[in-house]
């Protein structure tokens, strides 16, 4: 399988990093009492050209 490449400069190497902190989740809409979830950032090593967001706990939803 041949490695993912970045579509902005082409290295192949990528990091995750978390956005959200407990105080600043995706909330869902017309909910009070979920907790939300943080979002999961997949991004370019390189460049830092993000190549994905996703939910952590899509369940909360």
């Amino acid at each position: 399988m041949e490695a993912e490449a970045c579509k902005k400069c082409g290295y192949t190497e990528f990091k995750k990093g978390k956005l959200g902190n407990g105080y600043v989740n995706l909330m869902p809409i017309n909910s009070f009492f979920s907790s939300g979830s943080p979002m999961i950032v997949t991004f370019c090593g390189h460049c830092g050209e993000v190549s994905s967001v996703s939910v952590e706990k899509p369940r909360k939803f």
